[in-house]
């Protein structure tokens, strides 16, 4: 389909022009994904993922951003994760769950503690 158009015969400015609303409706189909996404998700899910250095990371959602979710650790760190990434914990965390409500109270309400960043 793109070797169909002719590019040629274009000024200089209306390529400019072209590429900015190219790269608009990227943006947005790309923002459309996310939503959908996060929308697979709420505050309290146990999630997991796994960053780059290949260690599961297991946490409870405690915030929903515009493109992205926030997961807290037990150890205290907070991850903030595309939820392309995300996947739900299943029965390996049912122990767990007690930990992980926990965490999400302690995150939440007037006396929350703030998790390190």
């Amino acid at each position: 389909m793109a070797d169909n158009i002719d590019l040629t015969n274009f000024s200089e400015a209306e390529l400019i022009q072209l590429n900015r609303r190219i790269v608009e409706r990227l943006r947005s189909l790309h923002q459309g994904r996310c939503y959908k996404d996060l929308a697979q998700f709420k505050l309290g899910d146990a999630v997991c993922f796994t960053p780059e250095h290949g260690r599961i990371v297991v946490g409870p959602i405690v915030r929903l951003n515009q493109k992205t979710a926030t997961v807290a650790t037990r150890d205290g760190h907070q991850w903030r994760v595309s939820p392309s990434f995300l996947s739900r914990v299943t029965d390996q965390v049912q122990n767990d769950k007690q930990d992980l409500a926990e965490v999400v109270s302690l995150h939440s309400g007037g006396n929350a503690r703030k998790l390190p960043p």
